[in-house]
């Protein structure tokens, strides 16, 4: 009866280890902030994502070209088989009026293949005080 028990308790670990690993690192939303930025706004991109092994980031990078931004996150080291939540916030500063394509990537640098994207695009307006400047012109312009 005890063999049983152990041998059922085993075999419930040895599910669980297999279903965590198979696992990868899933980005579950990503947020810009603020929700409409204008060209004076500080930007960040928040990343919420569900990670295996309860892992940290090991670097970030962001690549601003164009109307392309590009969020690399790079995952490494191990830890115990434990699916944890997780979030990131990255500033990338101010950008000029525009939509811009936002791409987010995670990858693992010791278990190929964990990635994951996520797209998603956003716009920068100008700031309210920019286009009522642009309207009182135009009505100048108009009326000479």
């Amino acid at each position: 009866m005890v063999t049983r028990k152990i041998t059922l308790v085993f075999t419930l670990f040895v599910i669980t280890c297999v279903c965590v690993s198979l696992q990868a690192g899933i980005i579950d939303d990503v947020q810009v902030t603020p929700e409409n930025p204008t060209i004076s706004d500080s930007i960040e991109i928040n990343v919420f994502a569900t990670l295996p092994y309860g892992e940290v980031p090991y670097s970030t990078e962001v690549i601003i070209y164009d109307n392309k931004v590009d969020l690399d996150i790079t995952f490494g080291g191990y830890g115990l088989p434990a699916v944890t939540s997780w979030h990131h916030t990255e500033n990338i500063g101010t950008l000029d009026i525009g939509t811009y394509d936002l791409v987010v990537t995670t990858s693992d640098t010791t278990k190929p293949g964990w990635d994951d994207t996520y797209s998603t695009s956003f716009e920068v307006v100008p700031e309210p005080a920019t286009l009522l400047l642009f309207g009182l012109g135009g009505i100048l312009i108009r009326k000479k």
